[in-house]
């Protein structure tokens, strides 16, 4: 029998609420590294996350390499399946829910995370 874990309706509704959350690279053997903060968008039950500086940045090479990480924001603390995002649909959709979260931060800030290098980079989370 397989177990499906997925976001509580509780976690959902705090991801959808907070700015940002800390996610750590997990190894292979489930070392956990240093954690660095992004923000983090939500649509229905699925999460996502963006590197702004694209697929350069220390940490998203990690977590690309072994697939996992560490979330942690509020009550929300748990390990997470990663799976990087290509497809243009996905990709316009969290275009679209950073313009309407992170909005208010002006152009420079969605310049960056909506650029070409960012878009790359996005990833999508699932409960492990």
């Amino acid at each position: 029998m397989k177990v499906v874990n997925d976001w509580s309706p509780a976690e959902l509704a705090h991801l959808e609420s907070v700015e940002e959350l800390q996610i750590s690279p997990l190894s292979l053997d489930g070392t956990q590294s240093r954690a660095v903060t992004i923000w983090v968008l939500r649509d229905g039950s699925d999460v996502y996350v963006r590197s702004s500086f694209g697929q350069r940045s220390n940490w998203y090479r990690r977590v690309l390499a072994s697939q996992r990480a560490h979330v942690a924001t509020g009550p929300v603390d748990r390990d997470v399946d990663v799976r990087h995002v290509d497809d243009e649909a996905s990709i316009a959709l969290v275009n679209r829910l950073i313009e309407s979260k992170y909005g208010r931060y002006g152009p420079t800030y969605l310049d960056t995370q909506n650029g070409t290098a960012a878009m790359a980079a996005t990833l999508r989370l699932t409960p492990a």
